[in-house]
């Protein structure tokens, strides 16, 4: 167990091992660093030359003689995991002028928070990810957010010519009654997928799209696009072996076009900085010049510019007649991205990506075909003499509804053209580990019932007595206000008391307070209920 003091300079990593495992070395990197311009401007320069140094030492040694080096030199950054058993990793990014923590931009090298707010500051977001905490002032956090890119004027004169209409997302797809089970579905899906990646990889992958300029610098990350096409898939595919996500998403390969049509009448676009005007007028008005000039026989056809962090949605409807103009209609850019410090697993964007598998078209045999591979035919229309054929429709669709398999149903459905119509509505639904999802159940401890003890009965001469007294129900801050003298010590007062009582559930877990909840009165607390810190 350990730390890390590491030294990017040139995008080359010095790293030298301490074996102090708690906060204290970041304390002792913090102090060094001087707050004066000038002097600070020296110690970058002091420090430059000697990671020059550690690079020169490095390049000239051989693989013997660097097990010996006290500070090692790499082109990758160094990352926790279970196996080294590191507690903390400190940079001073030397490049962008940045202080991580854990591989995380927390705050300015520059312009540094004062030892006695440092600590408090260094916290985790709503994922158990190392993150500043929410109420670090803005002066200190480290903003890597690249600025929105310049847009072409020919794009914003094309956006103005399609005179498109910005609607909410209601008004663009109406959820009907008969949508509003498997709509419920697909979000709660979405989220699970999210969630689950932000589990695996962290949130690192995703903060470091934030620094990306522009569209030509950012491809259809590998790990992004499975969420996208499991959000607009309604039939399950060979999943397969998850992989690595790329240590620099703008280093990763582009995809053929810049336009995606995983549908015939969905065409998406990745693109960044929706939330800025310019930049959203111009993906609207660039996924609307595709869409136009595609020849695919639809006449709505819906557009997705996707930057990860928001989502447009976009719906044409192409003119029946020649030389009608085309209507165009989009929603403004809908946050998809969870905040990182969020309680809530939805989004906007998550139930607008969910909605949009439900609007557009379905080729059930385009599906089978991809999912069969070479088990498929094309189903025939059976004979009217065929005990299935003389069977009344909703039998057929009862028939399909009773096969939970993916593999019988799709069976089912290449068996005969009437088999495939009683099929199709059941192989709309969202698979997993092919079988359908059918309806989002509530949280257990709903469905189980709380188990909290109901509320004692109260003595009437307590009750009287409160009475009595004309007590004034107010606000912990109107009762002890907090003043600039008791700030610090409250704030670390309070990390304390959280870290203690972390400590306690990491060790215990929560079963010894869940007993709690079961206690119907004080007089049936005992001393020991809960183990002693």
């Amino acid at each position: 167990m350990g730390s890390y003091k590491i030294i990017r300079h040139k995008n080359r990593y010095v790293i030298v091992y301490y074996s102090i495992e708690s906060i204290d070395l970041g304390v002792n990197i913090l102090n060094d660093i001087p707050t004066d311009p000038a002097e600070f401007q020296q110690w970058l320069d002091d420090l430059r030359l000697w990671a020059e140094e550690c690079f020169a030492t490095w390049d000239e040694a051989n693989p013997d003689e660097r097990r010996d080096i006290e500070e090692r030199v790499s082109w990758e950054q160094p990352v926790k995991d279970f196996w080294s058993l590191i507690e903390w990793i400190w940079e001073l990014d030397l490049d962008n002028l940045v202080f991580h923590v854990d591989c995380t931009p927390l705050f300015h090298l520059d312009d540094l928070p004062p030892p006695e707010y440092f600590c408090v500051l260094i916290s985790l977001d709503s994922y158990g990810c190392r993150a500043y905490h929410p109420k670090t002032p803005e002066e200190w956090r480290y903003n890597w957010t690249a600025p929105p890119p310049p847009v072409d004027e020919t794009a914003l004169s094309g956006y103005t010519g399609y005179a498109p209409t910005c609607v909410q997302l209601d008004d663009l797809i109406p959820i009907t009654p008969q949508m509003a089970v498997l709509h419920a579905v697909r979000v709660r899906l979405v989220e699970v997928c999210i969630g689950e990646f932000i589990r695996v990889y962290g949130t690192t992958p995703i903060r470091k799209l934030e620094n990306i300029p522009s569209r030509s610098k950012m491809s259809l990350l590998p790990e992004l696009s499975p969420t996208l096409r499991d959000s607009l898939q309604r039939y399950p595919d060979k999943y397969p072996k998850p992989t690595t996500p790329p240590v620099d998403p703008s280093r990763s390969p582009l995809p053929q076009g810049e336009f995606w049509w995983p549908q015939r009448d969905l065409c998406a676009r990745v693109c960044t900085h929706l939330d800025d005007a310019s930049n959203l007028q111009a993906a609207v008005s660039q996924t609307v010049g595709e869409i136009l000039h595609a020849d695919n026989g639809c006449s709505v056809i819906y557009g997705l510019a996707f930057p990860v962090f928001h989502c447009v949605v976009i719906c044409i409807s192409k003119p029946s007649q020649e030389g009608l103009s085309p209507m165009v209609k989009h929603t403004p850019a809908l946050q998809f991205a969870p905040s990182y410090y969020t309680d809530l697993p939805s989004t906007p964007g998550i139930t607008a990506l969910a909605l949009l598998a439900q609007a557009i078209s379905f080729d059930v045999h385009l599906t089978l075909r991809v999912y069969l591979c070479d088990q498929y035919t094309e189903p025939e229309m059976l004979p009217q003499n065929n005990r299935l054929a003389r069977l009344p429709q909703e039998l057929r669709e009862m028939i399909a509804g009773f096969l939970m398999s993916a593999d019988d149903l799709a069976h089912f459905a290449m068996s005969s053209q009437q088999a495939l119509e009683a099929a199709t509505p059941h192989l709309r639904r969202p698979f997993v580990a092919g079988y359908p999802l059918l309806a989002v159940v509530p949280p257990l401890d709903a469905a189980l019932g709380s188990n909290m003890a109901p509320p004692p009965p109260v003595d009437e001469s307590v009750l009287s007595g409160y009475t009595g007294y004309a007590p004034t129900c107010v606000q912990l801050d109107d009762l002890i206000p907090v003043t600039p003298q008791m700030a610090v010590s409250h704030a670390v007062r309070v990390r304390f008391v959280e870290i203690c009582i972390g400590q306690f559930i990491r060790e215990y877990g929560t079963t010894p307070v869940r007993k709690l909840e079961n206690i119907p009165s004080r007089s049936k607390c005992r001393e020991k209920t809960l183990p002693s810190p």
